[in-house]
C-alpha cells in the first residue's frame, strides 16, 4: 500500500496572482542557494484537461534533506509510535517522495509520499499517520517557516499587491499553528485483497468520524473521499491523476480560507472608518485594490474552469460539499459589494468637502469685494471725513456689515449642506 501525507500553509501575502514572479531565472537560483534545496519551476506538468489559471507554482524538493530525515526521528519518538504494528510500519516503508509546492497568492501546498505500507494492520497506519501529523505541528513547521520566510526575502515585490494581500507576519506566528492540518491518502495496490481493502476502507472511515465517506467512481479509481481521510482504489496506472486533483482541492480550498479572512477584516476595517473611526487609514485606491483581488481570487479558484472533464468536475463537486469552497466565495464576492458601497460613501464625503472649501474659498473672495465697494462708497461720500471723523467708527462701519451679512449667509445656506 502507499499512503500520502497532503496539508497546506498560508505564508501571509502575495507576491503575485500568477507564476509571473518564477519567471525570473536568477531569483529561483538565489533561492535554490538559500535554502540548500533543489527548486523545479514549473512545478509539475499538467495532466490532460486541467488548466490552471493561478498557475502550477514552485516545487521544493525536500526528500533528500534534514527536514524529512529528522520528521521521521520526531514521528518514531510520539507516544502513538510504541505499538508493536506501528513500529514495524516504520521498520518496513520508506519514504519516497516529499516537496513543497509555492503559489504566488501565498499558500504552500505539502506532500509527503510512502511506499511500502503493509495493510495487515489497519488501525496501525491511522496511527501511523498521527505520528507524522504531531511531529509536524510541533517541530517540523519551524523548519518550513524558514524556506518560506526565505522564499518571500526572494521574491517580494513590495508593490500595491503585497501591502493589501498582508494577512500575517510569518516569524510573529507560533510553529503549531502553522499547518491547520492534514489529510491522509492510502492507496490500495492493483489486486489486493477485497477483505483488506474494506478493512483499510473501514479504519480511515472510524478515523474520519464526522463525514461518511463519499464513494466517487472516478475514471481512474474509485475515491472513498473525506474531509481528514481519503482511500483510492486505483483502476488504471494514471491514479496520480487523483493526487493532483486532491492537490487542487486543497490550495483552492487554503486560498479561499486565507483571502476570506483577509476581506473580512478589511471590510471591518472599511466599515469602521466609514462610521467615524478615524484610526483606520483607508481611501479609495485601497478599497478599488481589495474589489479588483477579491474578483481575481474568485475567478481564479472556480473549480468548474479547471476542467471539463466530468469525472474531475464529480470529485470537485463533492469536495465542495465537504469544505463549502462556494460559500467562501460568495463571502468574498459579498466583502466586494460593501467596498463599492464605502468605496462611493467616501467619494461622495471627499465631493462635499471640495464643495465646502471651494465654497469657503468664494466668501473670502467675496467678503473682501464688499469690503472694498463699501470703502469705496464711504470714501465717495465722505471723502473729507466731515460724516465720520472717528478713525475706529470708520472702520467698525467699513467691516462689520460685510462680516454679517456672510456670517449669515454662511449660517443659514451652506451650514446644513454637510
Amino acid at each position: 500500500m502507499k499512503l500520502s501525507i497532503l496539508g497546506y500553509f498560508d505564508i501571509g501575502l502575495s507576491v503575485g496572482i500568477d507564476d509571473h514572479p518564477f519567471d525570473n531565472e536568477t531569483k529561483i537560483k538565489s533561492f535554490e542557494k538559500g535554502t540548500g534545496l533543489p527548486v523545479t519551476f514549473p512545478a509539475f506538468s499538467l495532466p490532460v484537461g486541467i488548466r490552471l489559471s493561478l498557475g502550477r507554482g514552485l516545487r521544493v524538493g525536500l526528500s533528500n534533506s534534514d527536514i524529512v530525515s529528522t520528521w521521521q526521528k520526531q514521528a518514531q519518538a510520539q507516544p502513538k509510535a510504541t505499538g508493536v504494528d506501528v513500529q514495524l510500519l516504520f521498520q518496513e516503508s520508506r519514504i519516497t517522495n516529499c516537496y513543497m509546492d509555492f503559489y504566488s497568492l501565498g499558500i504552500v501546498f505539502l506532500r509527503l509520499d510512502f511506499d511500502g505500507v503493509s495493510s495487515e494492520h489497519p488501525d496501525a497506519i491511522i496511527d501511523f499517520f498521527q505520528c507524522f501529523e504531531y511531529a509536524a505541528y510541533e517541530h517540523t513547521s519551524s523548519k518550513l517557516k524558514i524556506i518560506a520566510q526565505k522564499f518571500i526575502n526572494c521574491f517580494e515585490q513590495n508593490d500595491n499587491l503585497q501591502k493589501i494581500s498582508h494577512r500575517l507576519n510569518l516569524s510573529y506566528s507560533r510553529d503549531f499553528d502553522l499547518i491547520p492540518g492534514f489529510v491522509c491518502v492510502c492507496m490500495c495496490e492493483n489486486g489486493e485483497d477485497r477483505d483488506k481493502r474494506d478493512k483499510t476502507i473501514q479504519a480511515a472511515q472510524e478515523y474520519e468520524r464526522q463525514y461518511t465517506f463519499q464513494r466517487l467512481d472516478l475514471d481512474d479509481g474509485i475515491l472513498h473521499l473525506g474531509w481528514a481521510a481519503c482511500v483510492i482504489e486505483p483502476r488504471t496506472d494514471e491514479w496520480e491523476r487523483i493526487f493532483y486533483l486532491l492537490q487542487i482541492t486543497q490550495v483552492f480550498f487554503g486560498i479561499c480560507e486565507a483571502f476570506e479572512g483577509l476581506f473580512t477584516r478589511r471590510m471591518s476595517e472599511s466599515v469602521r472608518r466609514n462610521l467615524g473611526d478615524y484610526s483606520v487609514i483607508i481611501d479609495e485606491r485601497i478599497l478599488n485594490a481589495l474589489r479588483t483581488l477579491a474578483a481575481a481570487v474568485v475567478e481564479l479558484t472556480i473549480f468548474s474552469s479547471t476542467s471539463n472533464n466530468i469525472s474531475d468536475i464529480y470529485l470537485f463537486e463533492a469536495f465542495d460539499k465537504l469544505a463549502k469552497v462556494s460559500v467562501k466565495q460568495d463571502r468574498i464576492r459579498a466583502s466586494c459589494d460593501i467596498f463599492l458601497t464605502i468605496q462611493n460613501e467616501l467619494s461622495r464625503l471627499e465631493e462635499a468637502r471640495r464643495e465646502k472649501r471651494l465654497g469657503n474659498f468664494v466668501f473670502v473672495l467675496t467678503s473682501l469685494t464688499f469690503v472694498s465697494v463699501l470703502a469705496d462708497i464711504i470714501n465717495t461720500v465722505d471723502y473729507v471725513h466731515q460724516l465720520i471723523p472717528n478713525p475706529f467708527v470708520r472702520f467698525v462701519i467699513l467691516c462689520l456689515p460685510p462680516l454679517l451679512v456672510i456670517f449669515s449667509i454662511w449660517k443659514f445656506a451652506f451650514a446644513k449642506r454637510i
